[in-house]
């Protein structure tokens, strides 16, 4: 069993205070943005198997984001409204001597309701994600990797799936 808290503190950059283009509209009334972050983690090892279990919180105050304000699209820097974000992660991994799986299941919420409608940065997030890494060593130096991702983007209907796979020869050291 394991936890954290911090506490995060960011300026708005030089391009959120005062940039200015035809489709961009900088802010120089921009407050820092703050957050309180809190985090838990269960975990389980037994041989070959390692399970996680990890609860997170974050609540953010003037969290600078750009948002689109108008039609034709014009986005504008802003520091959104209080908002709270918490999410669940289950990683299980499964190791043997040539072969490794390491499968992740992450969920994000954010309850606040009046959050803007079309967030540039800030609020593009996954809020769902399924990851499955396999490796398998072929010789002593030469491994196939293979990683499979899934993502969903918070508020929006954007998703996608995403696969990389991988011929390594490593030069030297251990496989952990």
């Amino acid at each position: 069993l394991r936890g954290g808290i911090s506490h995060t503190y960011r300026y708005p950059s030089f391009t959120e205070l005062y940039y200015q283009s035809p489709v961009n509209s900088a802010n120089p009334l921009l407050e820092p943005e703050k957050s309180l972050n809190l985090e838990s983690v269960l975990a389980w090892v037994s041989g070959r198997h390692t399970l996680q279990f990890t609860a997170f919180h974050r609540w953010h105050r003037h969290l600078i984001d750009w948002i689109s304000t108008a039609e034709p699209l014009l986005w504008q820097s802003v520091n959104l409204p209080q908002n709270a974000i918490w999410g669940l992660e289950y990683a299980h991994r499964y190791q043997r001597e040539r072969f490794a799986v390491h499968t992740i299941l992450e969920r994000i919420l954010c309850p606040s309701e009046d959050l803007p409608p079309v967030s540039k940065y800030g609020l593009r997030f996954p809020d769902r994600q399924i990851r499955m890494n396999l490796r398998y060593r072929i010789a002593r130096h030469l491994f196939l990797s293979g990683r499979y991702d899934y993502k969903g983007i918070f508020h929006t209907r954007q998703r996608g799936h995403f696969l990389d796979l991988i011929l390594e020869y490593h030069l030297g050291g251990k496989w952990r």
